[in-house]
């Protein structure tokens, strides 16, 4: 463990060319408690008391309101890269389906099963657009404890917030619905990726409805409080034109864990990771007269969040035996599959989400911080860096080889499924893979086919700009604060959301 955290440490290197990412059916996001600039701002001369200050305890609530504005650049990391087909394509935000096979878009048969082809009619795109809104307040609690050692102190915080993610799907052009076998009913592309889409009628085409990785065109939400993060720290230096305090916090998880069902899964909090991390901050007086002063700091936290599981859906590589390299199927989550001995089909989701083992590993949120206090008012202008590592991701339980495959789409659901490749029922296929030999070739989905780099959020590089204006009662017997601030995010590439944010703070000194 010591070792990782030391390699953890230098992960800054492996941020420092963006890229952008495709084919990926997981997104882990900035956590609302990692926000050194929402925290710091206003509140922060109220961070450093002379040991025997009269007060020494202080809190602040801060309402806010953020929103991501990236949607293309997300919708192309849970779209497709298409390049290896037609390189004038490249990533896509889009998702399609066609009455024909092609290696560009979902056919029909393989969404809604029609086992004599007679619904053979499905025909759609939609454009993939994600953004995230959250809002709510968090509370950070400040308590000098000099009593027991000149310049300690313990501090918690913790956001209760309400996360909202939407990927706000648009149809391209025209679309064609489709009926099921023997049930009178229109259904579109969106009614099967939203889980609206089941057979239990039709003998010859029993077919489940999607429960994982889900799309619609509505927004869906987390709330709750979104971790605790609790703090022992020293005041080691307090000079008249510098201070310093070091900290260690550990990261209490109240958030909620991921369960699959949806593609951008909202999340409130950490997924569930416990952590421990330090902290530094470093204040410079660059000026001052009598009570009016510009200062300024540097402050950096560092956490590493421990293993947690968490379900995610998995990808696959295309399993034909007879290919000489691995292929991505785009989407492979969607099409539908069959169970070894088993009647009916499903959508590959279903058994793709899996319990995933998850290591967010090292994140680091710093800020460099420029105040300027006048007459009791304070203004904060900064920068704001922040950087995670990849993920580290294992299956939790082992994948049971020979159990599933890609079901055939003449395949009649009152067969049991068998997962060899069979031309008569033609109940198992792959893409309908030519050359495989009838009633020999294996093509269910073994191990070695999981995509686990479907469900890895990579490293990540954001850079915020932030400002905030406030005003102290530094006079009154329990002294107060009003603010307001607003930053905004960049992101060095799509596996981050960018966006803005705002913010009013209030406070209460002792």
């Amino acid at each position: 463990m010591r070792k990782k955290i030391l390699l953890s440490l230098i992960f800054i290197s492996g941020n420092l060319f963006s890229k952008d990412y495709s084919d990926k059916n997981y997104l882990t996001t900035r956590p609302i408690l990692s926000n050194l600039a929402m925290q710091y701002t206003t509140w922060n001369t109220n961070l450093y008391r002379k040991p025997d200050a009269f007060y020494n305890g202080s809190i602040q609530i801060v309402p806010f309101y953020q929103e991501s504005n990236n949607k293309t650049d997300i919708g192309n990391y849970f779209g497709f890269d298409w390049t290896a087909v037609d390189a004038s394509r490249g990533i896509e935000n889009i998702i399609s389906v066609a009455p024909a096979d092609s290696t560009k878009v979902f056919a029909s048969r393989k969404i809604i099963h029609s086992q004599d082809g007679s619904k053979n009619t499905l025909a759609a795109s939609y454009y993939m657009d994600p953004k995230q809104t959250a809002y709510g307040a968090r509370f950070d609690y400040h308590q000098d404890l000099d009593k027991i050692l000149d310049g300690l102190y313990f501090r918690v915080s913790t956001p209760i917030v309400e996360v909202k993610n939407h990927v706000d799907i648009s149809i391209i052009g025209n679309e064609t619905t489709s009926q099921l076998n023997d049930i009178a009913k229109d259904y579109s592309f969106l009614d099967y990726l939203s889980g609206n889409i089941e057979n239990v009628v039709s003998a010859n085409n029993l077919q489940e409805q999607l429960k994982y990785a889900k799309l619609d065109s509505n927004p869906h939400s987390s709330s709750g409080f979104a971790d605790i993060d609790i703090r022992l720290g020293w005041k080691y230096l307090y000079k008249r034109k510098v201070r310093s305090s070091l900290n260690v916090s550990l990261l209490v998880p109240t958030g909620k864990t991921p369960n699959g069902e949806w593609l951008f899964e909202p999340v409130h909090g950490n997924a569930h990771h416990w952590g421990i991390g330090a902290g530094l901050d470093v204040n410079l007086v660059l000026w001052r007269h009598d009570n009016n002063y510009i200062e300024f700091a540097v402050v950096g936290d560092y956490k590493y969040l421990f293993q947690g599981v968490e379900k995610r859906t998995v990808g696959i590589f295309d399993p034909n035996p007879n290919l000489a390299s691995k292929t991505i199927i785009k989407g492979g989550q969607y099409v539908l599959a069959g169970q070894n001995g088993q009647n009916g089909v499903f959508p590959l989701a279903n058994v793709l989400t899996q319990d995933i083992r998850v290591t967010p590993g090292s994140q680091f949120d710093g800020i460099a911080n420029l105040t300027f206090n006048f007459l009791n008012w304070v203004f904060d202008i900064g920068y704001n860096l922040y950087l995670t590592e990849n993920e580290n991701v294992s299956l939790k339980n082992s994948w049971e080889n020979d159990k599933y495959a890609m079901a055939g789409v003449s395949y009649i659901t009152t067969n049991n499924f068998d997962t060899i490749y069979n031309v008569d029922n033609a109940h198992a296929s792959v893409y309908d893979s030519t050359g495989l030999a009838s009633g020999t070739s294996n093509v269910a989905i073994q191990s070695n086919y999981l995509n686990l780099g479907s469900v890895v959020t990579p490293s990540l590089t954001s850079h915020k700009i932030y400002a905030a204006l406030g005003y102290q009662w530094n006079k009154c017997k329990y002294p107060a604060m009003l603010g307001i601030g607003a930053s905004y995010e960049f992101a060095s590439n799509n596996s981050e959301l960018e966006g803005y944010a705002v913010w009013a703070k209030a406070g209460l000194s002792w």
